[in-house]
């Protein structure tokens, strides 16, 4: 295995070897290169770049040596992150080297949620054009090696056809793009490009991870195939791809299981609100584990699809005397949203948030809180002085300069979500219920100014009893008529709305546990087995699986989150284990002590940090005493009295257990990857 970290002088990258006089295309109208339009098509096969059989066989000879490296640094865990047309590199001899590992990560799974007070796109180094969709953090999909195949599927496409998949001067169209949108097979674009080698492009380009290749051994087996039958001038049409790709990763899907209905009810909501206006309301109640979270970020493809904004905060138990901090986080976010966009999209957004301030001149009262809203307003804009009130007329005040700027984000359609609802405050429900009410009016207003908010919360189940203010908040929307109570004194009946008027709409969803049959689908797609399908023979094709799926499912209760770790766990153990030689899992219960599995999802977990080492426990106890949904490795190595690369080395032993770890994490010692340890975050 060669990895390289600079290129040698001399050497090309198969950018400047198969492509050195490319040509932009010129698009208008808001065309893309996956449209349909004529004369897209035309301009595309005029662009194609014509491959001869040598030139092909030569690409494939070079990508196959790259994906030899991926096989053997997937094998150790380690994810390239930053696979594009410039740091793959063509060797004298013709064969392929990998440069480029800065990136690179050796993580099991990192999630790249966008979260409160981060900017997906400037905080990712890769080339935009080339990075998978779950790395957008818009896909609801954590990142594993399987988005290397992506990063590889673009730059076979760019090399074989001539152009990438997916061109656009604004980074979000480029989201959209990669979520969205299917790239035209190459072989139809440049009829030189065999329809088995687009067919293997096309796999590596699919969406979700689950259905593009799973193995680079498989991969690898494909390439070689292709490659050996154009040199010996063999027929293709019999290539079968994907047939050698023995899915010998553990890796448990992130599916959603048996919550089709509930991601229906959701994107019905979404699509009502962004085609009528105003606001809708919905509700996910739960469990501890049940996968609130999950089903409500299924909804950002929806919105990435629309080209609306979907933001989210966590109301935290321990921060409930700061006041409006989870709100605040969701608009800051919003505003980083907006400065991470183009040059001509961000002066749209500055203009439209000077007008909103344009009469009351009191942006500045968000200085101190969103310090971004200086950059978002521009360096020529005025702040006027903030006038010194008393807290009740400053919280006021401070309500309504919240509720201008966030209306210049819903007018483009937002979807805001706040989990653990449980922990709010009485106030902070009170500028939800304004924010709620000034979107509905806004409905029956301007249509120039109508606000389209989608406002989701998430609270655990039994938390939040009758006397919460949450709970009084949606009586008050649930009701034909009712007295607004959260702004009005007793007695005062000065502002009294009906349902009509406010023309707010609530969905409750409550979720239960996962049925016995979408645990053994679950388990039947980890294993790649499929449960009640009858053999060639016609016996069940496994009363084994059947009695996994029955174990699992009486001890986790249907808990999707048990059902994951339990499964991990099993495999760490030893008890699923993945026979090479009949290229299938296997699974051993014999072994397994049912009474003994842990009866309950904290006591896995607990049984899971007493196997971790001294260091790596002291570690994670410390983090537990800092709070926070998310903690700075940097912070966290103050706390130890360690260094940075010290601590990250300690958190080692957490990963290996199947843990969480978020974002890149310095390592030490003979590792050969380098991360960014300033940025590092995990949970």
């Amino acid at each position: 295995m060669t990895l390289v970290y600079d290129s040698d002088s001399g050497v090309l990258n198969v950018r400047e070897a198969f492509l050195p006089d490319t040509k932009p295309i010129k698009l208008i109208n808001g065309e893309t290169l996956a449209g349909t339009a004529p004369r897209v098509r035309q301009q595309l096969h005029e662009a194609a770049k014509h491959r001869t059989k040598p030139e092909i066989i030569k690409i494939l000879t070079i990508i196959s040596s790259v994906v030899s490296v991926l096989a053997d640094t997937h094998r150790l865990g380690i994810t390239h992150n930053n696979i594009n047309s410039f740091t793959i590199l063509v060797t004298k001899n013709g064969k392929g080297k990998l440069s480029g590992w800065h990136l690179a990560s050796r993580f099991e799974r990192e999630e790249a949620t966008r979260n409160s007070g981060q900017s997906l796109i400037k905080d990712n180094l890769a080339p935009l054009q080339y990075i998978a969709p779950e790395c957008t953090g818009r896909m609801n999909r954590s990142v594993d090696y399987r988005a290397d195949f992506y990063s590889l599927g673009v730059t076979l496409y760019e090399i074989c056809v001539g152009f990438l998949p997916f061109r656009s001067t604004d980074p979000l169209e480029l989201i959209h793009q990669h979520i969205a949108q299917q790239p035209i097979p190459p072989h139809e674009i440049n009829l030189t490009i065999p329809v088995v080698l687009s067919t293997v492009i096309m796999k590596l380009l699919m969406k979700n991870a689950e259905d593009r290749y799973q193995t680079a051994s498989g991969l690898k087996a494909d390439l070689d195939s292709i490659c050996k039958r154009l040199t010996k001038n063999e027929p293709l049409d019999t290539t079968k791809v994907g047939e050698l790709d023995d899915t010998s990763q553990f890796i448990v899907p992130e599916k959603l299981y048996g919550r089709g209905a509930d991601v229906g009810k959701l994107e019905h909501a979404y699509e009502k609100v962004t085609k009528n206006g105003g606001c809708s309301v919905v509700m996910v109640s739960g469990t501890s584990g049940i996968g609130k979270s999950r089903l409500v970020n299924e909804l950002q493809r929806k919105v990435v699809e629309n080209k609306g904004y979907f933001t989210t905060s966590k109301f935290d138990q321990y921060k409930r005397g700061f006041s409006f901090f989870t709100l605040v986080q969701t608009l800051q976010d919003l505003v980083r949203q907006a400065l991470s966009e183009s040059a001509t999209s961000l002066h749209k957004w500055r203009v439209d948030t000077s007008k909103a301030f344009e009469e009351s001149k009191d942006a500045g009262v968000l200085m101190d809180v969103i310090p971004e809203i200086k950059i978002l307003l521009g360096e020529g804009y005025n702040f006027e002085p903030i006038v010194i009130l008393g807290p009740s007329e400053r919280e006021n005040r401070f309500k309504s300069v919240f509720i201008k700027l966030l209306a210049v984000f819903a007018r483009r359609g937002l979807v805001v979500f706040l989990d653990d609802l449980q922990w709010c405050s009485g106030s902070e429900v009170n500028l939800i219920n304004t924010i709620i009410r000034e979107a509905a009016r806004s409905g029956s207003g301007d249509t120039g100014a109508m606000q389209k908010i989608l406002l989701i919360g998430a609270y655990r189940e039994g938390v939040v009893c009758p006397d919460h203010p949450v709970s009084g908040m949606l009586d008050f929307f649930r009701s034909a008529t009712a007295f607004d109570f959260l702004n009005e004194g007793p007695g005062q009946r000065s502002n009294i709305l009906t349902r009509e008027e406010t023309k707010v709409e609530v969905i409750d969803i409550t979720l239960g546990p996962l049925d016995q049959d979408s645990v053994g689908k679950m388990i039947g797609d980890t294993l790649h087995r499929i449960p009640h399908v009858l053999n060639i023979e016609g016996s069940a094709a496994g009363p084994d699986m059947q009695t996994l799926t029955e174990l699992v499912f009486l001890r986790t209760g249907g808990n999707a989150f048990f059902v994951t770790q339990l499964l991990k766990s099993l495999h760490r153990d030893g008890h699923i284990i993945f026979d090479f030689e009949a290229k299938k899992w296997r699974f051993s219960l014999s072994g397994v002590d049912a009474e003994g599995l842990p009866p309950t999802i904290v006591d896995l977990l607990v049984q899971q940090m007493r196997a971790l080492d001294d260091e790596t426990r002291s570690e994670l106890i410390v983090a537990s005493f800092l709070g926070g949904i998310r903690i700075g490795l940097d912070m966290l190595a103050w706390a130890c009295g360690k260094e940075l690369e010290e601590t990250a080395d300690g958190l080692w032993g957490a990963l290996e257990v199947g843990w969480e770890v978020y974002g890149p994490v310095a390592i030490s010692g003979a590792n050969p990857i380098i991360g960014r340890a300033d940025t590092a975050d995990f949970l």
